[in-house]
């Protein structure tokens, strides 16, 4: 079974919801789930996040961004935090790629 280290979620967002549709019809576990309201993932958050991954898919629209934490940080930071000003929901990691948003493309390369 393949693995998932981390998952940011929302228990109201439908996105989410397709998410974790997609892990468990992939039979792919969840290491660490994290409830978005309760822990909100801040700016410098996600800024510390990026430096344990090398690469970053961001869904905009109905676009698939691919960005590199290294040098597109200000992008990144720009369009993966939402209104809130916290991380968007779903957002996962799984070793060095961090997806945020939901992509059935995205989730595929998992």
């Amino acid at each position: 079974m393949k693995n998932v280290d981390w998952l940011y979620r929302r228990s109201s967002c439908t996105s989410c919801k397709r998410a974790e549709d997609f892990l468990e019809s992939h039979k792919i576990a969840v290491e660490n789930t994290v409830d978005c309201k309760k822990h909100p993932l801040k700016p410098d958050d996600l800024i510390e996040r990026l430096s344990s991954v090398e690469r970053v898919l961001i869904t905009k629209g109905r676009k698939l961004l691919e960005l590199d934490p290294s040098s597109d940080r200000e992008e990144i930071v720009s369009i993966a935090i939402g209104r809130s000003g916290n991380l968007r929901a779903p957002s996962l990691q799984k070793g060095g790629l961090l997806i945020v948003g939901f992509s059935e493309e995205a989730y595929q390369q998992i």
